[in-house]
């Protein structure tokens, strides 16, 4: 459950004999036959899903908690360089911890808009589990 950043270029490793490569777009079909090319006649499924999947970035101070809200995750032990795949809602999903204060929230376009509705509700202002004094 690992995910390694190099620039724009990432690699999820999201089960044992599946990985997710993201990448600029321009780079697809490069990496796509490199694959093809490393796995020789050894059997191996590549595909590109940049069509079926989104990505949202949700940073700030409550950051962990829009997401507790909304997935059945400890996300305040979730170590960067980690990734889970969870649900948000009722929606499968994978996140991991991007940058300070902001955790990549992906799943597939078919629900992006439920996807945005669930996190700007759970990031609604007034919408704190534990809010500071001034905001009571």
């Amino acid at each position: 459950r690992r995910i390694a950043a190099e620039g724009a270029r990432s690699v999820a490793w999201m089960s044992p004999d599946e990985f997710l490569l993201m990448l600029p777009p321009d780079g697809v079909a490069a990496a796509l036959e490199a694959g093809r090319q490393a796995a020789g006649d050894g059997f191996v499924t590549l595909a590109d899903v940049s069509a079926a999947r989104i990505a949202f970035r949700i940073h700030g101070p409550r950051a962990d908690e829009v997401v507790m809200k909304l997935c059945p995750v400890d996300i305040a032990r979730l170590p960067k360089g980690e990734i889970r795949r969870t649900r948000a809602a009722q929606i499968a999903c994978a996140l991991w911890r991007s940058g300070e204060g902001g955790i990549t929230l992906l799943c597939f376009r078919s629900v992006a808009n439920h996807a945005q509705a669930l996190l700007e509700n759970a990031a609604r202002p007034g919408s704190a589990v534990f809010p500071e004094p001034s905001e009571s």
